[in-house]
């Protein structure tokens, strides 16, 4: 096993869903967070952060930045943009009620996918989703994971 599959085998979502995340489809690997929502996955706020922006918010500036129409849309403009060669998690824009500045990636950093009965330490950062979102697309299109039996 090299490195991509073992972080891929290392994320403790897997044992929460039916099939583990290296039995998604393409399909299902483009829209990481759409698929992970119609297996009752959420995106939340995770509780370890205090001060940070509230999903609502987020979602907000999401759709503002990108006219998308959820948060959970947002994984598959994700990829689309690293197509292209763009990494909007370093994207940087300004508050609409002030003037601070920040990253893409640090409006989304307070935020995990969760699942019911999931403890926070197994939560999902979403950063961490993003990247798992490129490592299996990765290895979904070199077909270098046999299906586990």
């Amino acid at each position: 096993m090299n490195k991509k599959e073992n972080f891929i085998n290392s994320l403790s979502i897997n044992r929460y869903l039916n099939n583990d995340l290296k039995s998604l489809d393409l399909e299902e690997c483009l829209d990481l967070f759409n698929t992970l929502r119609s297996q009752c996955f959420l995106i939340d706020e995770n509780n370890l952060y205090f001060d940070c922006i509230d999903f609502e918010t987020v979602e907000y500036y999401l759709q503002k930045l990108f006219s998308i129409e959820s948060f959970y849309d947002f994984s598959k403009v994700y990829i689309e943009c690293l197509l292209q060669g763009e990494n909007i998690l370093e994207k940087e824009f300004t508050l609409f009620h002030s003037d601070e500045k920040m990253t893409i990636g640090q409006l989304l950093q307070p935020f995990v996918i969760v699942g019911n009965g999931m403890t926070l330490g197994d939560c999902l950062p979403i950063l961490t989703a993003l990247e798992a979102q490129k490592t299996l697309i990765e290895i979904t299109k070199n077909n270098r994971i046999p299906e586990r039996k």
